[in-house]
């Protein structure tokens, strides 16, 4: 085979020169290397390709054994099942054999029952000796070891009865009588035993308190195993009516498995006797009480009785059979008996409804907090229906509003009296009371009542009442003391000009006790308010704040009325003097301002003494505003202004009443601002040409923003200035005012001022 070409040109690229050839060994240790790396990598990949084939051989042959057996297990089926075709035909013959051997056993274990039956019942009525107690109180210690013994029996026994009574159905009536009277007995026996388990739910309570739940859990269990029993019944009677099988061979096969023939309903039974202890125990504490002893009563153990039975539940009764719920309702129901029967009766007293409304709003509070029910879940436990309590709500709403109608005039009747004839001389001293004083009583009659429809529980009742009490009661309050402040202030007006009635000069006096208790029927108010708020729900806080605002308004409006009134009793008296102010005595003498300044100051000193702090305030401002402007007011067409002479009684009647007034308040800030407006009268006197007047007047806005342009043309017209240029100055002033417009305007006593 000629060499390759490829090979050749490599071998001579490697050899070219001699150097070349001492390398020749060199490679040929490399070629070997490389040759025997080769070699061992194919070894390796040979030997896991043999493994490979070797695992997939070995599966192969299992495989191929798992389909022998198989094959043999499908024939031994084949072979069972024609063996199994062959012997179908023989079942019924050895089932009717079954039957037979077991109805000689049947036969044998009825003749030894029946044999043994007194011995049995009479050892069951030993246990129950052991058991009930001779006065018919279960202790509540007692362990009971027999009881679970004795239900045992008894079972054996009454089972043995049902089967006696099911044969002897197709038997002739002798044999019928004699099964009969032998079972009459066993019927004393069960009596005594259910006797037992009503001792021991009679005192259900006392035993939980003494932790014996050991005794609880026997009693659960027997009624499980009843109610159980009583459920196979009900199923194997069930399926026997769907049954559509004739064979009544079958139906009896079906029926021995179970061995009563009727439901006992020992569940049931013990439920009534716990319904019945409860309804009992309600009876005995109802008859011949007073009602609100009867719910005093209830209240004393109700709550630690059911807490009690929340207990026992718990640890003695399934969770599904949801036991204290159903112990609840019975109390609930018995509880609600007594209620219905109280509001029931026609003659209740209204306090007592207040009482069950109470009662029942407690009652449903109590359920929510101890046993951690929603406010839904409560609802079908409440004693009241909703419509029985809205109509109860309702009619403790309307004796509410009767009683305070009633109160309110009992009161109201001899203030309004003394207010009247004033024969009462009030007292110096401010902690003595006349007896015209009504807001301690109206806020105790507010407090009583909103403390009686608090505990009824509705926020609603409560709102409407308030509501009634502030837009309605004290509506009424105000206008009874607005019509005897006015019927005071006639006989006062009238006493000026023809004194009849030597007790009006007590008139002051007695507006002032009436503004004071103004104050102290608002501090009230707010006070009560503030109380209801932090027991309602916030949502009603809106609702409340309005209610007040309505009620406060009313009581302030009396209480500004009073201040009115007595600035009106000043104004009497000094109005006289001031009327001479601007004429031409006035000039001469600085008399009648200093008499009115003395007739405002005799009645400022006791008005300071006894007169609410800030009421006092209040009166300053209006009665020093009103003296103000009834001393401007006195300017008229009359008076002549004498410019010569007007600035400098201007300054002394300024200086006067400025000293005067300072004597009643601590801040004389708002004497020097109100005194300004000598200034500008004076100002306005003095002024010569029409110009003038027009450049000052924006500047006297700045001080009172309302300053009335008919001041102005008073000024003028006195000092007789012709109408044309009266018409002319008057004009472009009003027309600034109306240009006139401040950021914040402010109202001032100018704004009342008016022309004589």
């Amino acid at each position: 085979m000629a060499p390759d070409v490829s090979v050749l040109s490599k071998v001579n690229d490697l050899l070219r020169d001699e150097d070349d050839l001492e390398r020749i060994e060199l490679l040929r240790n490399d070629l070997k290397k490389e040759r025997a790396s080769v070699g061992s990598q194919l070894k390796i990949e040979c030997d896991k390709r043999i493994a490979i084939i070797t695992a997939v051989l070995e599966n192969l042959q299992a495989s191929s054994k798992d389909l022998k057996n198989l094959k043999d297990n499908l024939s031994k089926v084949e072979s069972l099942r024609q063996q199994s075709v062959s012997n179908i035909n023989k079942y019924e013959l050895f089932d009717k054999s079954s039957v037979v051997y077991s109805n000689f056993e049947k036969v044998v274990a009825t003749y030894n029952n029946f044999v043994q039956l007194e011995d049995r019942l009479a050892y069951v009525d030993q246990l129950l000796d052991k058991e009930l107690p001779e006065n018919d109180y279960f202790p509540e210690d007692s362990p009971a070891e027999n009881l679970l013994l004795i239900h045992y029996e008894l079972n054996r026994l009454r089972d043995f009865k049902d089967e006696l009574m099911h044969l002897s159905e197709a038997s002739r009536a002798g044999l019928r009588s004699i099964v009969v009277q032998s079972f009459l007995r066993l019927d004393d026996v069960v009596a005594r035993f259910e006797h037992l388990l009503r001792l021991i739910v009679d005192n259900f309570v006392s035993i939980i308190g003494c932790s014996n739940f050991g005794l609880i859990v026997k009693l659960v269990k027997i009624l499980e195993y009843e109610d159980r029993e009583d459920l196979r019944l009900a199923l194997m009677n069930h399926l026997i009516s769907q049954s559509k099988s004739k064979d009544e061979m079958a139906v009896s096969r079906l029926a021995t498995y179970v061995k009563r023939t009727a439901p006992r309903n020992y569940k049931k039974l013990v439920y009534g006797f716990f319904r019945e202890s409860i309804e009992t125990s309600f009876e005995a504490i109802v008859q011949g009480s007073d009602p609100n002893e009867v719910l005093s009563i209830i209240e004393e153990n109700y709550y630690e009785i059911l807490v009690a039975y929340k207990v026992g539940s718990e640890r003695g009764f399934p969770a599904s059979w949801k036991f204290f719920n159903k112990i609840l309702e019975w109390y609930q129901n018995s509880l609600r008996a007594v209620v219905k029967r109280i509001v029931a009766d026609p003659t209740l007293p209204s306090s007592y409804i207040v009482r069950v409304l109470t009662f029942d709003y407690d009652n449903a509070q109590a359920i929510r907090e101890k046993f951690g029910f929603t406010k839904k879940q409560v609802e079908p436990y409440m004693l009241l229906s909703t419509d029985e309590r809205k109509r109860l709500l309702n009619e403790c709403l309307e004796f509410n509003i009767k009683k305070t109608r009633e109160w309110a005039e009992n009161a109201f009747g001899p203030a309004l009296k003394l207010f009247s004839t004033m024969e009462k001389e009030p007292s110096d001293s401010s902690s003595e009371k006349l007896g015209i004083e009504m807001a301690q009583i109206l806020i105790e009659i507010l407090r009583s009542n909103m403390n009686t429809l608090l505990d009824a529980g509705d926020s609603p009742i409560l709102i409407e009442y308030l509501q009634f009490f502030c837009a309605q009661f004290l509506r009424q309050f105000y206008d009874r003391w607005i019509e005897a402040l006015e019927n005071g202030a006639q006989q006062w007006n009238a006493a000026a000009e023809a004194p009849d009635n030597e007790n009006v000069g007590w008139l002051p006096r007695y507006v002032t006790i009436l503004a004071n208790d103004c104050v102290r029927l608002v501090n009230g108010l707010e006070s009560q308010f503030k109380e209801v708020e932090q027991m309602v729900h916030s949502k009603f806080h809106p609702q409340l704040q309005s209610i007040l605002s309505q009620g406060t308004q009313h009581v302030l409006n009396l209480g500004t009325e009073c201040l009115v009134k007595l600035n009106g009793f000043i104004v009497v008296e000094y109005d006289p003097y001031l009327s001479e102010v601007f004429t031409k005595r006035w000039y001469k003498s600085d008399e009648m301002v200093t008499t009115s300044l003395q007739i405002v100051h005799s009645y400022m000193v006791p008005l300071k003494e006894y007169l609410d702090a800030e009421l006092f305030e209040s009166l300053f401002e209006l009665v020093y505003d009103t003296y103000l402007l009834h001393y401007l007011q006195a300017l008229n067409a009359k008076n002549k202004i004498d410019t010569k002479k007007f600035e400098s009684v201007m300054e002394r009647d300024g200086h006067l009443i400025n000293t005067q007034f300072s004597n009643y308040v601590e801040n004389s800030q708002i004497i020097e601002d109100h005194v300004y407006i000598f200034d500008i009268l004076i100002y306005l006197a003095t002024f010569e040409n029409e110009q003038q007047y027009l450049d000052a007047w924006p500047g006297y806005l700045e001080v009172f923003n309302d300053l009335p342009v008919d001041f102005l043309k008073v000024v003028l017209e006195c000092k007789r200035l012709k109408d044309s240029k009266i018409k002319f100055i008057v004009g472009e002033c009003m027309h600034i005012s109306k240009l006139y417009q401040p950021e914040n305007f402010t109202p001032t006593f100018m704004s009342k001022f008016k022309a004589k």
